[in-house]
């Protein structure tokens, strides 16, 4: 499991670095976040920025590379949707949050509705559903609902169906995996009995929520290439979140093409921990 207080210095290290209006100006520490964190995990994936982490199951060999899979499968269903619905808009890149276990990664991909999509529906399936075999029919029914939230009617018959099946089997993938995927964000809409939406019933010290419906990101809405400098004295706090400099934290995988199917390399030893 993940403590409360390492998960929020996590998504508040992400929010610092890919959508600083969403940390509060008196953030100091772990506990100061005013509203839940599952709001504040839905707002960065919306924002482009989808935090996700796992744990391998117990006796399960070789978990590095189980756990460097899971993440290369989320980059290959990103890159499925955006290929068809979005192809100026497919470059994602993923890294480690911090150097504790179970890892916490964040996914960060040019096209932010696809995004907040894969942390609405998908990411919140895997974690209710991972390790069991749902039928065809209900995995087709929740591309479905996605689908339809990416509005993808537009498409011709053959096609919406070629790319709903494709995806299908890629999140079916996600399923397999010898590894347990932590519940962060929460699901968009009730798609399955036991996959309850946080919609239902809001919390009433919530933040206001997120539009619906997001527009295509423009090219020039990639994420900053460096943090932004520390806005107030709270920021440089040594209980803050730690920044994570792109030249200290590896790589999951190589930039994907939809026909590349070369095997990617080996994930490179982690460094040593972040400053906290």
């Amino acid at each position: 499991m993940i403590d409360s207080a390492r998960l929020e210095r996590a998504l508040i290290a992400v929010a610092r670095r890919y959508a600083p209006a969403l940390v509060p100006s008196g953030w100091m520490s772990a506990g100061d976040y005013p509203f839940g964190l599952p709001n504040l995990a839905r707002r960065l994936a919306d924002q482009g920025a989808l935090v996700l982490a796992v744990e391998v199951r117990p006796n399960v060999p070789d978990a590095a590379l189980y756990t460097k899979d899971w993440a290369d499968t989320y980059v290959r269903l990103y890159v499925r949707l955006c290929s068809t619905l979005f192809p100026s808009f497919m470059q994602i890149g993923a890294a480690y949050v911090d150097q504790a276990e179970p890892p916490i990664a964040v996914l960060t991909g040019e096209c932010a509705p696809v995004m907040g999509a894969l942390g609405g529906y998908i990411a919140p399936y895997v974690a209710a559903h991972g390790g069991t075999r749902p039928s065809d029919m209900e995995l087709r029914g929740v591309l479905d609902v996605m689908l339809d939230a990416l509005e993808a009617g537009d498409l011709s018959r053959e096609e919406y169906v070629r790319l709903r099946d494709e995806a299908a089997a890629i999140a079916r993938r996600l399923l397999d995996l010898p590894v347990r995927q932590v519940r962060i964000t929460p699901p968009a809409r009730a798609i399955v009995g036991d996959v309850e939406s946080d919609d239902a019933a809001p919390d009433a010290d919530a933040a206001p929520p997120m539009p619906e419906s997001i527009p295509e990101a423009p090219a020039s809405a990639a994420p900053p290439p460096t943090l932004p400098e520390a806005a107030s004295p709270e920021a440089a706090s040594p209980e803050a979140a730690p920044p994570f400099p792109p030249d200290a934290v590896p790589l999951f995988f190589r930039p994907v093409k939809p026909d590349d199917d070369l095997p990617p390399p080996p994930v490179p030893p982690l460094p040593g921990a972040l400053p906290s």
